[in-house]
């Protein structure tokens, strides 16, 4: 009963927080000059980010698209050799997979750096935003501060 209890509290807590950095989001798009809709339809959020708000390279939209399609076709093949007894070929695809998750959080640094630029953040707010950006992007979205 106690376990079930804390299930739900956390589910609660967990959809709260998410529903206060969407709230964020659309804060910052509209500090942006963008429409604050866009911040709720999945990559193509990304896409306004990195292309319009942060302007970034395309290269940088595409990367990170390939790299969650790429991981999760590995995921799709590693469960198909599971069966074969395939070890080593695991072992690779564990391998690249880690790589493009390296390659994915150098792609999310440099949105966060140059968002940080946009409005006038410094290194410490960018390395902040890099590993609690939940609660970074709302309180930026939601200050007065433009």
């Amino acid at each position: 009963m106690a376990l079930a209890l804390v299930a739900v509290l956390m589910t609660l807590v967990g959809i709260g927080l998410l529903v206060f950095y969407f709230i964020g989001l659309w804060k910052v798009f509209s500090k942006a000059g963008q429409a604050g809709w866009k911040s709720l339809i999945p990559w193509y959020n990304n896409w306004v980010l990195m292309v319009n708000i942060c302007d970034m390279h395309i290269g940088y939209f595409i990367a990170s698209l390939s790299i969650a399609v790429l991981t999760v076709f590995i995921s799709m093949i590693s469960v198909l050799l599971l069966g074969l007894d395939a070890y080593v070929a695991n072992s690779i695809l564990q391998i690249v997979t880690w790589i493009l998750g390296l390659i994915s959080y150098a792609i999310n640094f440099a949105v966060f750096y140059n968002l940080g630029k946009k409005f006038n953040k410094g290194t410490g707010w960018v390395i902040l935003t890099f590993f609690f950006s939940i609660i970074t992007i709302p309180i930026l979205g939601l200050s007065k501060k433009s």
